[in-house]
């Protein structure tokens, strides 16, 4: 801790920071992630957060018109809603989510239909903005096929729209051959103006130390570290982004990832494993190689069966909660009310077993 202890000395920690962070955090971040995703990280793209959630509202808030339109999967974490359409008050069209990532062709219908070149013109922002989690989705687990990602670039460079990936769960694989690539971003090359790349150590460590970082285009830096809030505030987080720094210089973090890896690995396996076996006919489980979630689906509403598995103290997360429509659209139809998100990150193996049990015996009883 010779370095922080360093910091601490002269004051530095304890001061507001850099609006973009301490170069040591971003430094060290930068290495820990290259070396976990296999391709380079750029320590003058790093913005220090105070997580995930922090990131999308600072993006949202800095770069996107008011008036303008956000794309979601259809379905999507639920949460971000209340950000992007209940805090901000932004228009939120869903769009339909496949097996190996959203729905290009209707993405780029909406896209084409909702951009406006002439809101971008007299506010400087983005008209329109892409929210999606490609690398095992929550909820339903999924990554995206490289084919999908680069037709998203493909679309975001044709209709000038902004990308910001939830990228959570990314170093959570427990796989070698998983994901196909490791971030969105990785797929734009060097001449990427248009993809952010949101990342988090909740997941990885703590989500009580909230501490986060946005990967953006060079270009786009500026916005943020000239906004008002960073102005005002310094660097988000400074004093625990300096501890975090030394715990990454002296490899901790990349221990307590590997650690993690290996955890959760095996109660995914688990989970799927006993699900597969136990559930009725007609009931399916996906199988994620990483992340956190397991989607299960039926033919049934399932409703009545989450209220039931309640009762016994058994919390899933109902599929139509993730449904960001109310109604069926050009562009996303299933409203998900036959599925259900099984999370494998809080509970032991023991607990999670016993909860699979109950889940098997209620479904047998529909």
């Amino acid at each position: 801790m010779q370095w922080v202890l360093g910091e601490i000395s002269k004051g530095t920690l304890f001061q507001y920071g850099p609006e973009q962070g301490i170069l040591s955090f971003r430094n060290n971040l930068a290495q820990f992630l290259t070396k976990n995703y296999g391709d380079k990280v750029e320590s003058e793209e790093l913005i220090v957060t105070t997580g995930a959630t922090s990131g999308l509202a600072l993006t949202a808030s800095i770069l996107v018109d008011r008036k303008a339109t956000v794309f979601v999967e259809n379905p999507t974490y639920f949460i971000a809603l209340n950000i992007l359409r209940g805090d901000l008050g932004l228009n939120v069209v869903p769009i339909d989510l496949a097996s190996d990532g959203i729905d290009c062709d209707k993405l780029e219908a909406a896209v084409a239909k909702y951009r406006d070149e002439a809101m971008e013109r007299e506010s400087r922002r983005f008209s329109c903005m892409l929210y999606t989690i490609p690398t095992f989705h929550n909820p339903t687990g999924i990554c995206y096929s490289e084919a999908v990602g680069r037709r998203v670039i493909s679309i975001a460079e044709k209709y000038n729209m902004l990308v910001i990936c939830d990228d959570v769960y990314n170093l959570l694989k427990y796989e070698h051959s998983v994901p196909r690539f490791s971030r969105l971003k990785a797929l734009c090359g060097k001449e990427n103006k248009l993809v952010i790349s949101n990342g988090t150590f909740s997941k990885i460590l703590s989500p009580g130390i909230r501490l986060g970082w946005l990967e953006v285009p060079h270009s786009l830096v500026p916005r943020y570290t000239n906004c008002g809030f960073l102005l005002s505030g310094g660097a988000i987080n400074n004093y625990t982004s300096g501890i975090i720094a030394q715990l990454l210089q002296d490899d901790d973090i990349q221990n307590n990832l590997n650690f993690l890896r290996s955890l959760y690995g095996e109660r995914m396996q688990l989970v799927h494993d006993y699900l597969a076996n136990n559930l009725p006919a007609g009931w399916t489980v996906s199988h994620a190689k990483g992340g956190y979630f397991l989607w299960v689906a039926t033919n049934q509403n399932v409703k009545k069966f989450c209220e039931v598995l309640q009762e016994k103290d058994v919390n899933v997360l109902n599929g139509s909660r993730a449904t960001p429509h109310a109604e069926i659209t050009d562009y996303a139809s299933a409203d998900y009310s036959h599925c259900f998100r099984i999370s494998i990150a809080y509970y032991s193996k023991e607990n999670l077993l016993r909860a699979c049990e109950l889940v098997c015996d209620a479904a047998k009883k529909m």
